[in-house]
């Protein structure tokens, strides 16, 4: 199909050799919903249904690439898509406010961008993409296996965003909406900040280089937190299990935290820098640990009340506080 075309019916494409949709500017839009999945399908311009659902196989963009479900219906409808394969060519999705988002594997699309969707769930790696932006979805956000990105925006989500594989990327953005980030490891190289108030979960080992700081909500810590001889500063702390924070060494590695708490009486350790310089604070009241411990800082203050079965102070350049 070259060119614009309006399809008023629902289609289904059942021929099992190549597809092609558009031709760069062209828009096609199947007014009642659009399913090929038998077709090895290119995309190369605008695909979309005024609230038909839209299921597709494996897709190669042709050229920067668009599929909605919204188109005078904001609602919406479900779009499904087996995998991507980008050229390195841009894709959006919108699957309007109620339309339930899915893709397999994304691969070399340079901008990933979610507009809208009722739910988002991404079930294989994405890997080869510069930018993935989530600019609004009602519920949650799910990436199901390893995101390998340069920079990735997480604007309005009305539920939370979770990283089951390893996130990798240079930038992570967030925004003073009330969802929860769920990390399950990776590394984030610039310094991020987290400033979505349904808080941030740590389940897997994740490395902050540039810093990290999580004041808007609940940070629960269920593995390792690491930086590379930057500061980590953080709201309340829930400890889900046995865990590390470290800021790395020199006089810049502070922790600050505002308090600490386990439900379930797990050990916590922290260290921060060698350096005389480098400050280790926990403003509010510690409780529910098992064993704390603080193995590196230059100074330690506990400025609240101090509730665990063991405390252990291994090194602290100067002083330490309670």
């Amino acid at each position: 199909f070259n060119g614009n075309a309006d399809i008023n019916q629902a289609v289904t494409f059942q021929n099992t050799g190549a597809l092609a949709l558009g031709n760069g500017a062209d828009t096609l839009t199947f007014s009642g919903g659009l399913t090929s999945t038998s077709a090895a399908t290119t995309i190369n311009g605008t695909v979309q249904s005024e609230g038909g659902a839209i299921t597709l196989g494996n897709v190669t963009l042709g050229g920067a690439t668009a599929i909605s479900t919204n188109v005078n219906a904001p609602a919406g409808a479900a779009l499904s898509i087996g995998g991507v394969t980008g050229g390195a060519n841009t894709l959006t999705l919108n699957a309007g406010t109620g339309g339930a988002l899915s893709t397999g594997a994304i691969d070399n699309v340079t901008t990933l961008t979610v507009t809208d969707s009722g739910s988002t769930s991404v079930n294989g790696a994405v890997t080869t993409t510069p930018t993935i932006t989530i600019t609004d979805t009602t519920g949650n956000v799910t990436f199901g296996a390893a995101v390998t990105s340069t920079t990735v925006t997480l604007t309005n989500l009305g539920g939370t965003a979770t990283f089951l594989g390893a996130l990798t990327a240079t930038t992570l953005n967030t925004a003073a909406q009330p969802y929860g980030v769920v990390l399950n490891g990776g590394t984030i190289t610039n310094a991020a900040t987290f400033s979505n108030t349904g808080g941030l979960t740590v389940n897997g080992a994740t490395t902050f280089t540039g810093g990290l700081t999580s004041t808007a909500g609940t940070t629960n810590v269920g593995a390792n937190i690491t930086t590379t001889n930057t500061a980590i500063s953080l709201g309340a702390v829930n400890v889900t299990g046995s865990a590390t924070i470290d800021a790395g060494t020199g006089a810049a590695a502070d922790i600050t935290i505002a308090s600490v708490s386990s439900g379930n009486g797990s050990n916590l350790t922290l260290d921060a820098g060698n350096d005389a310089g480098a400050a280790l604070s926990i403003t509010g009241a510690v409780s529910g640990v098992g064993t704390l411990t603080v193995t590196d800082s230059g100074t330690t203050t506990f400025a609240g009340p101090v509730t665990a079965g063991t405390v252990a102070i291994t090194d602290s350049t100067t002083s330490v506080t309670f």
